[in-house]
């Protein structure tokens, strides 16, 4: 089967096609650089699909990219994927021709496709491949090894400066044999003086932007080369899990994800390490792919987990000693009185105003008498009842007088007692 490019063709799938060097329905040339035959669709979307190709000179199969539309932006990330593969040869990373980059212009068309053959690889990402298994968390020893794998990855991709800014699940494919292999390098960014200099300055780069992997110097468009191993531990996060990054909150004052909760069957130093990796702050991150396969070296899975130990139980305590039989009395059952309702009353208080009052009455009554009658000491009661009688006067002279006439005398008996 031929399959045909032109997106405006009438019937791209015409059996018809089939090894013919152009489609009969369109005139488009089914023969691609006059060496690749399109077989089949595999998918697509937004700009882009891809294709199932044969090399009629290897008779190999392969894969095509083909970017539909002349939309600036994509064709430069087309570009720049074609560019960074081309110059990458790793088992884990799709092998790119030089020539592997060209143009189709379809018969009749007015934009030119975008084209781009890679390496097929087989299997499927990891995102389906955790569906396939409805998302049963990955044993520890599987984690280590696909570690050891993709940071080898990096560390190939970091040497040439550039670096991936896009991985997570769906752009990793497992093969049948278990190896990984990282695809789309469409969004790969090369580390130039240039893209130095923007990012000392603090100007934005280009932002590709994936939930839950992509890191927050990403989202703010200063993505770095430490940009990887935060989305690379995000990932580990799902696989170890079952769940995806943005299940699990963040502490809002550092921005560490908080995934740890659970009976995870995860050693600590492999929990420390894929923390180490999504360290908010790029510069607390591993700042190269050696320092994270030197980590993994340092991991010893025979070391249980820590957890707080348990608390020692208490010995039981030996029987009392028999105690002789007494004549049981029956105990007195004592019921607790509720306390009687207590006022308190502020006795001192009043006390201490009473006697304050006391006091200046005296002092008032008797130098009011003294003023009023020349007196003293004089009568209180006469004088707070003021009362202006010529009765009350009297009685009260003939008291003073009779009570003068008393005093002598009384002291006149003291005096001769003590003779």
């Amino acid at each position: 089967m031929s399959y045909c490019l032109n997106p405006n063709c009438p019937s791209p799938t015409d059996p018809s096609n089939a090894n013919r060097r152009v489609c009969c329905q369109c005139g488009s040339d089914l023969l691609l650089q006059g060496r690749y035959r399109v077989s089949r669709e595999l998918g697509g979307g937004g700009f882009g699909k891809t294709f199932e190709i044969t090399d009629d000179q290897t008779g190999s199969e392969k894969v095509l990219k083909v970017l539909l539309k002349e939309h600036p932006k994509a064709v430069s990330l087309f570009k720049q994927e074609a560019k960074v593969l081309s110059q990458l040869r790793h088992p884990g990373i799709p092998k790119v021709e030089k020539d592997g980059y060209f143009t189709f212009m379809p018969k009749g068309g007015k934009e030119p496709i975008h084209c781009l053959v890679m390496e097929k690889i087989e299997g499927s990402n990891l995102q389906d491949w955790m569906k396939g298994r409805k998302k049963e968390p990955i044993s520890q020893e599987q984690a280590i090894e696909w570690l050891k794998q993709l940071g080898e990855i990096l560390d190939k991709v970091h040497s040439l400066n550039y670096f991936h800014r896009d991985i997570k699940p769906q752009n990793i494919m497992r093969k049948p044999d278990g190896q990984l292999v990282l695809i789309d390098f469409g969004t790969a960014r090369e580390v130039t003086d240039t893209f130095i200099a923007k990012v000392e300055g603090g100007q934005n780069v280009t932002g590709i932007v994936s939930p839950g992997y992509t890191p927050p110097e990403q989202t703010n468009g200063k993505a770095v080369p430490q940009s990887d191993f935060f989305a690379l531990g995000r990932t580990f996060i799902y696989l170890l899990t079952g769940k995806p990054p943005t299940a699990y909150p963040e502490n809002p004052r550092t921005g560490k994800l908080l995934w740890r909760k659970g009976d995870q069957n995860i050693s600590q130093q492999l929990e420390d390490v894929l923390d180490y990796l999504m360290a908010p702050f790029p510069g607390n991150r591993p700042q190269t792919p050696k320092v994270i396969l030197q980590c993994l070296k340092e991991i010893d899975l025979t070391q249980q987990k820590e957890s707080k130990p348990e608390p020692p139980k208490p010995k039981p305590e030996p029987p009392p000693p028999p105690v002789p039989k007494k004549k049981q009395r029956t105990p007195k059952i004592s019921v607790p009185l509720s306390r009687p309702f207590q006022f308190n009353f502020p006795f001192k208080f009043l006390w201490m105003m009473g006697t304050v009052l006391l006091i200046g009455g005296v002092l008032y009554t008797q130098i009011d008498g003294y003023l009023r009658y020349g007196f003293i000491p004089a009568n209180p009661i006469l004088i707070l009842k003021s009362i202006p009688s010529s009765l009350w006067l009297q009685g009260y002279k003939s008291a003073v007088v009779s009570y003068s006439h008393v005093i002598p005398l009384m002291r006149i008996k003291i005096i001769a007692n003590r003779f």
